[in-house]
């Protein structure tokens, strides 16, 4: 699962190992946005040569994960306003889409696989956002597969990654009273087959988590 940072085990091919397990470090907020990336002790920790560390780094640098500072190391990029903006300003017209397509297109497979990632998001623990998180993104990726559109499926999963840095900052709000009605609201206008309904209800809520987060990013930033 996109999220969940499995124990490290020592593989093969060490370079594309330490890569994704730092990835998912980093996914799943068990790398912090600011959190220094040491090859050393990162080789230390991992029990690997430095070498497939600093390639890992690299290459979460040029994923936009990582930001490299000339003589002062790597750390993990915090996520701006702008990053904010231009995830939601995109979510925003796909999820619309996706919604639409999938109350038209969705089989009733594909219906019960959305039901199931939603009861995962209510069933999870409180306090596993880890969880919580990645079963949100099911519930998501089983309505863009609802769209029968392989190029928007597609798309949804390649930004995938970048909702789930940007999720972290709302993760309180995943069992919140107003998101579970938002789920359950867009569930029912596409079981029932209402494209517009489901469009509108998709939209707005990313609207709303857009709001949400930007709005807590501004109130962690202003000087108390």
């Amino acid at each position: 699962m996109l999220l969940k940072a499995a124990p490290f085990a020592r593989p093969g091919l060490i370079r594309h190992e330490v890569y994704d397990h730092l990835k998912g470090e980093i996914l799943s907020g068990k790398l912090p946005s600011g959190s220094r990336l040491g090859e050393i002790a990162l080789a230390q920790r991992l029990g690997v040569s430095r070498t497939p560390v600093r390639e890992a780094v690299q290459r979460l640098a040029q994923a936009g994960l990582v930001e490299i500072m000339p003589n002062r190391g790597a750390k993990v990029k915090t996520v701006s306003t702008a990053d904010v903006e231009d995830v939601y300003a995109v979510r925003e017209v796909l999820d619309g889409l996706a919604a639409r397509l999938a109350a038209t297109h969705r089989t009733t497979t594909q219906l019960e696989t959305m039901r199931a990632a939603l009861a995962k998001i209510e069933q999870a623990d409180p306090n596993d956002f880890e969880m919580q998180i990645a079963a949100d993104l099911e519930f998501h990726a089983a309505i863009a597969a609802g769209s029968g559109n392989l190029t928007l499926k597609a798309t949804l999963t390649s930004l995938s990654e970048n909702v789930a840095r940007v999720k972290l900052l709302s993760k309180h709000t995943n069992q919140s009273p107003s998101t579970r009605t938002a789920h359950h609201d867009l569930l029912e206008a596409i079981s029932k087959r209402d494209a517009t309904a489901a469009e509108h209800l998709a939209k707005a809520h990313v609207l709303e988590f857009r709001a949400l987060i930007l709005n807590q990013l501004s109130s962690e930033r202003t000087p108390r």
